[in-house]
Parts: C-alpha cells; sequence; structure tokens
C-alpha cells in the first residue's frame, strides 16, 4: 500500500454493545442506490495501518492500546462498517503471536519484544462479536523501510536470518520473488496465520516487485531458464499467489484471499502512472480469470474526474469491473488526499452503480473526523460468495412480537437440531410483509446466534411494523425469513380503572392471511368471554370465543375462514358488557 505519513491522532470514542444500533443523517442523499436507499449487501472496508503507529495508539501501555483499538472498532461499527483490513504484517514482522517473525515494534518499541497480549485475537473477538469481518492485511514482499540490518530478535527478521534473499530498492529492503526460499517462507507464515485465528479472509499487499529495475540479475541468470525477464517476473508472483491459495484452502477453507493491486492495470489514454502489469508485474487479471482470489481491491487512488494526469475513478472503476467476473471488486478509496476524501459520498455512489461488491477506504485516522457517511444510513451484510459456499442455514422458529408503547419486544427460537453457532440471527423491521422487497426497511441488529430476542424502538413517524428475523452463516448465506406481521395496539394494563364496566376492546387487526383477524381485548376482573361474528341480521353468526378469562389484556385469534368476503360485525361479551367492532374480509 503507497501511504503517505500523517500523524497519529488521539482516538476518543465511546465503546459499542454487540447489538447493531443503526442511525439516519440529516444530509441523507450521498451514495445512494437506485431505489433511494443504500444497498442490503456491500463490503464497506477500511484499512487499520499499523507500520509506523499511523493508525496505532501512541500509548505503549498495553491496557490503553487494548481500549484505543475496541474504540476504533466501535467507532467503525457505529458507523455502519462491516469489514476490517487489519495489518498484521507490515514490514516482515507480526501484530500476532508467531513463531516465525517478530513483534512489531510499534507494540511496545523495541522489535521483537512480547507486548503480554495478542492485537489480532482481541481485535477478532471485538470484531466478531459485532458482526464484523476481519481480513489479515499482509504486506508480501516489501519487508523493511529505510536504514540498515533490523535488530536481533527471536525469531529472527527474515533480513538478518536469510540476508540472501533480501535486495534494496529506493532505501527499502524488499524479499526476491525469485528466491525459491522466499516463496516457502511466505507460505509458511500465510499457513500459520491461517491455522491459528479464525480469520475472515487474508489479504496480499505489495504481492508485486518494487520497479522495473529491481537488482535480480542474480536470480534471473539462476532460475530464468531463458524465459524473457518481464514474463519471468510476473509468473513468479503468480506461481506464489497459486501456492499459497492451496496452502490456504487445506489449513482453513473458510478464509477468503484478496490481492491489493496497483490501480491501473494499463495506462489508459493520456495517463502516464505506474502500471501493474508491465511496471511492477501483476498480471491480476490473470490471477482473475484462473480464479486465485476471491476478490481484488486495486488502489484507485484518485478522484472523480481525475487530476494532474491522474486517471479518472469512475473510468477505471468501470475497467476494472469488466475484467473481474468471477470475483467480487471493492474499490480502493485514497481518502488520504483531501481532494478524494472531499468526494467520499459521491466515490460510494460511484463503487455502487458500477456494480462492484463494495469499496474500501484507506485508511482510519484519514475517514474518523468525517463519520458516520450519510451513505451508511442503513446498514449492510457483506456479499455472499457462491463458488465457495451457498447453502443456507436453516431457519429461526416461533417468532413473536409484543407492543410496549413504542417499544418492540422481538422473541424467536433457534432452529431444531444441532445447528452451527458461528454465524447470526439477521433481525428486520419492515412496512410491509415482504422481506427484501419492502421500501422502507431496515436491518434492526445482528446478534450472535445465542442471542434469542431483543427490543427495538420505533421512530415516532413509524406506522405499523413488520418484523423478519433470519439467519447468516459465516459465509453471509441467508435462511429464509420468519416474519411476524404488526403487533396489536398496547392493551390496558390490568392496574387501570375502566370507565364503564369491566370490558374495552380494542381494533381488529388482520393478519397475512385475508380471513385470520387478531382482536385485543382488556378485562376489569375474570369473566366469561363469548365472542361472535356476524352480518348484523342475526343470521349466519358464528361463535369464535366462549372461555373464562383473567383480568388483564388479551388478544384472541378469530378465524373466519367459513366467511365469504364483505363486512361482518364482530360482537364481545363479557360480564354484561356488550361491545361491537367492524370487520372487512377482502378478496
Amino acid at each position: 500500500m503507497t501511504t503517505t505519513r500523517m500523524l497519529n491522532p488521539l482516538i476518543s470514542l465511546t465503546v459499542l454493545g454487540f447489538c447493531l444500533a443503526l442511525h439516519a443523517r440529516a444530509d441523507a442523499g450521498w451514495g445512494r442506490g437506485p431505489e433511494g436507499r443504500a444497498p442490503e449487501r456491500e463490503v464497506r472496508a477500511v484499512w487499520i495501518t499499523t507500520v509506523a503507529g499511523l493508525d496505532w495508539p501512541t500509548s505503549r501501555n498495553p491496557a490503553e492500546q487494548r481500549e484505543s483499538l475496541a474504540r476504533m472498532v466501535a467507532h467503525l461499527h457505529r458507523s455502519g462498517f462491516n469489514t476490517l483490513f487489519f495489518q498484521v504484517r507490515g514490514r516482515g514482522d507480526a501484530m500476532y503471536r508467531s513463531t516465525l517473525e517478530p513483534w512489531s515494534q510499534v507494540l511496545t518499541g523495541r522489535a521483537g519484544s512480547d507486548p503480554g497480549w495478542d492485537p489480532l485475537a482481541f481485535l477478532l473477538f471485538e470484531a466478531h462479536r459485532k458482526g464484523m469481518e476481519v481480513h489479515a492485511w499482509f504486506n508480501t514482499y516489501l519487508v523493511k523501510g529505510g536504514g540498515g540490518v533490523p535488530p536481533r530478535t527471536n525469531p529472527p527478521h527474515v533480513m538478518t536470518r536469510h540476508p540472501e534473499w533480501t535486495r534494496q530498492y529506493a532505501e527499502q529492503w524488499w524479499l526476491d520473488p525469485g528466491e525459491p526460499g522466499v516463496e516457502r517462507h511466505l507460505i509458511d507464515v500465510a499457513r500459520e496465520i491461517v491455522t491459528r485465528y479464525d480469520l475472515d479472509g487474508l489479504q496480499f499487499d505489495y504481492i508485486r516487485y518494487p520497479g522495473r529495475n529491481f537488482d535480480d540479475a542474480g536470480t534471473y541468470a539462476k532460475y530464468g531458464k531463458g524465459t524473457p525477464r518481464d514474463d519471468w517476473r510476473r509468473s513468479n508472483i503468480t506461481r506464489f499467489l497459486e501456492k499459497v491459495r492451496t496452502a490456504i484452502a487445506v489449513a482453513n477453507p473458510r478464509v477468503k484471499v484478496g490481492v491489493t493491486p496497483i490501480g491501473i492495470y494499463r495506462n489508459p489514454h493520456g495517463v502516464r502512472g505506474l502500471e501493474s502489469y508491465s511496471d511492477v508485474f501483476q498480471d491480476t487479471y490473470n490471477w482473475i480469470e484462473r480464479r486465485l482470489v476471491d476478490y481484488v481491491v486495486p488502489q484507485l487512488y484518485w478522484p472523480i474526474g481525475g487530476a494532474n494526469g491522474d486517471p479518472d475513478f469512475a473510468a477505471m472503476a468501470a475497467e476494472w469491473r469488466t475484467k473481474t467476473r468471477g470475483c467480487h471488486l471493492y474499490l480502493g478509496v485514497g481518502s488520504y488526499k483531501p481532494e478524494v476524501l472531499a468526494q467520499s459520498g459521491r466515490l460510494i455512489e460511484v463503487a455502487r452503480t458500477s456494480g462492484a461488491e463494495g469499496h474500501a477506504f484507506f485508511r482510519y485516522a484519514n475517514i474518523a473526523p468525517v463519520l458516520p457517511f450519510s451513505a451508511y444510513a442503513t446498514q449492510a451484510l457483506p456479499p455472499t460468495m457462491p463458488w465457495r459456499d451457498s447453502l443456507p442455514p436453516a431457519p429461526v422458529a416461533g417468532l413473536t412480537v409484543v407492543a410496549d408503547g413504542n417499544v418492540r419486544r422481538i422473541a424467536w427460537r433457534p432452529p431444531p437440531g444441532g445447528e452451527d453457532t458461528t454465524g447470526f440471527s439477521v433481525v428486520y423491521r419492515m412496512t410491509g410483509a415482504r422481506l427484501h422487497e419492502t421500501a422502507g426497511e431496515r436491518l434492526v441488529a445482528l446478534v450472535p446466534t445465542s442471542v434469542t430476542s431483543l427490543s427495538d424502538t420505533l421512530p415516532p413517524e413509524t406506522g405499523a411494523a413488520w418484523y423478519a428475523v433470519t439467519r447468516v452463516d459465516r459465509g453471509w448465506n441467508e435462511s429464509a425469513p420468519i416474519i411476524a406481521p404488526p403487533a396489536p395496539p398496547a392493551l390496558v394494563s390490568v392496574a387501570e380503572k375502566l370507565p364503564v364496566g369491566i370490558l374495552r376492546l380494542g381494533t381488529p387487526w388482520r393478519s397475512t392471511s385475508p380471513r385470520l383477524f387478531f382482536l385485543p381485548l382488556s378485562l376489569g376482573r375474570r369473566a366469561r368471554v363469548d365472542v361472535t361474528v356476524g352480518d348484523g341480521t342475526g343470521r349466519d353468526a358464528i361463535g369464535l370465543i366462549r372461555e373464562e378469562k383473567a383480568a388483564g389484556g388479551h388478544v384472541v385469534t378469530l378465524d373466519l375462514s367459513g366467511l365469504a368476503p364483505g363486512a361482518y360485525r364482530c360482537r364481545v361479551r363479557a360480564g354484561g358488557d356488550v361491545e361491537v367492532r367492524e370487520i372487512v374480509i377482502r378478496r
């Protein structure tokens, strides 16, 4: 990732619980989908940079580092993000407990020094309980910035252990992709991290040569075997990616594999930028065609319209979309540039209209002051990858919704049998009876499967609210929904004194079936309740309820399946009181 060093801001945010709280913004309008609202599925990602402490707390105190990281995750979650690209291998070091590479210097101020806690494990816990994905951001061949040999550590830095593998280029140190030992080492490092940690993805950055003048003449003479040098270089990168994908699939088949190529594959007309294919030897289109990657995040770090000879973000997004069929495309946004940050909302909309499956902001410290984006007014789930897994989980059961003023208390039962407990339950609020087809639909919460109830407070302007609950697995495959119609109006409290008699009747309320109604009523004391429905003439009346009921609120079910469409009178008698309500059965 090409970066500009910026000062690390102090992070002071509020930690969020694991239930997903949604927000709305007065300036809603940026980045809306074709129907005027954000898509229900898209990757909303941000890179969290640990090299040089760019997005890392300045404190060396472990407790303060953990607290800052938790606040960062909570801030992003509250702002509508669902994916974190966390830099775990910045310069041949580790932000996790490794037997192959030393601890990063940013943790304690000294490379290789054990911080006493595991940042990656902590981040995974914080993010997963909120329903966010974590992808380990892995800088591949770039292993050191300026300066001399790294200090002695245990385990030793790869540059110290194998100086014959490293080459200096523009004051940086790179592993030589043509060295067979480099390939084996990187595969071992990748295998270790996906085996030890419950990652959602492993993302390879700097998976390239630094430039055409890279000093690998000796390696080429030894291993090139007469292949043209440019082709040989590209084949070295592609071979590594092929082998490491296989190793990851064996070690942890659920982990997605992603890459972050230079944003220009080949220079378009009028642009003279760094070319991915010919300047740094990334054959990304070939990787996609051979299905070596699950997603691609091209670094499109330019504004819409381009500037100073840079390409147009929108034009490059369209170009990448034509080449990324069969894998996901997430557009990389260079928010470290002020002119790009100023266009954040428009860039999100371009990503959506281009057909990309998501977008990613580089990096956290740059976007933190301007969050939340109004384009994230509703929460989104990540899209599925059907080539990896397309089998949905079993649905929940027994959904109930009870009204208490403007609060709705929602409860459900888990599916029967030995269900996978690593996914989530998803609760939706709707304005109609069809999930994913209702205007104004809102994802209310994404909760662990161990949670089977929650409360939702309706905004004042909300009308009748339907609810649906689904299950999603770790691949974001979604079960069939269980849907509940609007809860009946709040019933009279047992303690409330009725002005006349003992019976108070609410308004009948129709279910999803045209002939099934719910009737709320309240009793001031225990009484026999008789309910009949007829056409008002006394003919064709049917008795529905004849039973004793305790004092308090009740909802009785009226099954009118035996009646033709038309208007009917519902007559309720209790303790000498009689009340009547009209019921209309529609076709």
